[in-house]
């Protein structure tokens, strides 16, 4: 079953919640394509992403070479903060895919299991 998802404005950031299983890295990398362009779209630099109840089974090595695409336009394109809640047992492969999603360039990104932890990461603005 392909990844789904509804996004809606909540006060500076979009919040996405998704439900599914990729087929495939490559679309699992259109589905981050697809909604980094709806925050972009929407004038926003933040998404918050509930992946709770995405099953996720990716080959690293494919998901690295699926994210080639992304890297190769990353330069010349916005760079947007992202906190992506994922079910505790998913815990380390979400923190490879962390990894590799700020390796493109793209995204400034952050796994957490608890919504309120992602939250308050996402919305942080440190005093000056």
């Amino acid at each position: 079953m392909p990844i789904r998802y509804d996004a809606e404005k909540v006060e500076d950031y979009l919040l996405v919640s998704s439900s599914g299983s990729p087929a495939s890295a490559e679309e699992m990398f259109a589905y981050i394509q697809q909604v980094y362009a709806e925050v972009l779209e929407r004038g926003l630099e933040k998404f918050l992403v509930d992946e709770t109840r995405v099953s996720v089974h990716l080959d690293f090595h494919k998901a690295a070479v699926a994210s080639q695409p992304v890297r190769n336009s990353a330069a010349d394109r916005k760079r947007v903060r992202v906190a992506v809640v994922c079910a505790p047992h998913s815990m380390q492969l979400y923190r490879h895919l962390q990894e590799l999603a700020n390796s493109t360039g793209l995204f400034n990104s952050r796994v957490f299991d608890d919504i309120e932890a992602a939250k308050l990461w996402l919305t942080y603005t440190p005093s000056r």
